[in-house]
């Protein structure tokens, strides 16, 4: 666990980007709020495209456990399926 004394200063995160040189102190803060936001929205991207994927694969399973289902009953109820709608 970090102390409050091991997080970084604005000023010396600014010290950390070269472009700084070139920017005055409230561009360089901005940079740094800019940089923060988007590391977060790509944080969550990577996260919801995880989780989608994750529900993605789940919605397969599902659906190939229903159609097994489906076919087994088929199956033993003697039910024949109509092949014009039937769909591979």
């Amino acid at each position: 666990m970090s102390t409050i004394s091991s997080i970084p200063t604005i000023e010396e995160k600014l010290d950390e980007h070269e472009i700084c040189s070139y920017l005055t102190k409230e561009e360089c803060q901005q940079l740094l709020i800019d940089e923060a936001a988007f590391k977060e929205h790509l944080e969550e991207e990577a996260k919801a495209k995880k989780e989608q994927a994750i529900y993605d694969k789940e919605s397969e399973e599902f659906l190939k456990a229903q159609q097994a289902h489906d076919e087994l009953f088929r199956m033993e109820c003697g039910v024949k399926s109509n092949s014009k709608y039937e769909t591979d």
